[in-house]
This record gives structure tokens, sequence and C-alpha cells, in this order.
């Protein structure tokens, strides 16, 4: 059974385009084992809608706003801190986003249509590779 505070934003998202993300962010985070880099986010959740059909993107400063609200209900927590990668010696300055229960990922995958959807997209195109 899914938290009240869950049901909330799942309820409110063809509402409110905020609600509509940060049903997003717990979706990637569903999919991820439950935690990702804000940079990481935005990147998975604007291939999380293509692959569902859906044209509309989201950007950094929305989903930092959606985090924020995700943590002030205690669904996450996040951390500044510097990511590693290829192009900078010294990292650059991100987010580190992780869901406080990772058990609510297979409440989510049961109950959520959306996510239902893509994991059967990705099952048809790479079957048994995964």
């Amino acid at each position: 059974m899914l938290p009240s505070s869950v049901r909330e934003i799942f309820e409110k998202e063809s509402e409110s385009k905020k609600y509509e993300i940060m049903a997003d962010i717990l979706r990637v985070l569903s999919l991820t084992f439950g935690k990702l880099w804000l940079f990481e986010i935005v990147n998975e959740i604007n291939a999380f809608r293509r692959t569902i059909g859906i044209s509309e993107s989201v950007n950094y400063e929305e989903c930092l706003c959606a985090t924020r609200e995700l943590a002030d209900k205690g669904l996450i927590t996040y951390e500044e801190k510097i990511r590693g990668t290829f192009t900078s010696p010294k990292g650059v300055p991100d987010i580190l986003v992780e869901l406080r229960n990772r058990a609510l990922a297979l409440i989510l995958i049961s109950v959520d249509a959306k996510l239902r959807k893509y994991v059967e997209i990705r099952r048809k195109v790479f079957g048994n590779l995964m």
C-alpha cells in the first residue's frame, strides 16, 4: 500500500507540473535502485517520458525544486556533493538523491501505470538481455 504522501503526489500529478515531476523522480529512483545524482535524474526523467510517449521535458531547476519538496515530505534525502566526471579532474558540484525507503520502489512498480508501461516497453526492446 502506498503511503498517503506518495498517493497524494500521484493523485495530483495531472493537475500540476510540480507534482508530475515529483512523481517522475520517484519513478526513476524506483527503476535505478533508489539513488541517483540530480543531473542523472533529469536525463532519466526525459528518457522515461520519451519512452512512454510524453514529449515534454524537464530541466535541472524544476527537478531541484521537486527534490526539495520530496525531501520536505520525508520521501527522499539529498546531499550536495562532488560528482566525478571524465571531463573535470576535480569533479562537479551536484546533488545525490536517495529514496528513504527502497521498498517504495517495489510498491510503485506494482501500482503505477506509467512505470508498468515503461517496464513493458523496456522488456520488449531488450528482451532477455536484462
